[in-house]
């Protein structure tokens, strides 16, 4: 039951993200993009019972940046 819920979520992210990033403004749909993967990490940990805490947070947070950091760096060059 879990693991249908969070590919239920992973799959409604991937739609979300598709038609963010079919948004022709270069480096607009990070700024979309963003909030749509946190949401998604958040609530795949949350679905499998992990405790929500600062440090959890702080890694989804730090992990989401990363990829951003990457898709900037590639659309640059």
């Amino acid at each position: 039951m879990k693991k249908t819920h969070a590919q239920a979520i992973v799959v409604t992210a991937a739609f979300a993200a598709t038609g963010e990033g079919a948004v022709p403004i270069p480096f607009s749909d990070c700024a979309l993009l963003f909030p749509t993967q946190l949401k998604m990490k958040v609530s795949i940990t949350v679905i499998f019972g992990f405790d929500v805490n600062k440090s959890i947070i702080s890694a989804l947070l730090s992990s989401t940046i990363g990829i951003m950091k990457l898709v900037f760096k590639s659309d640059i060059s």
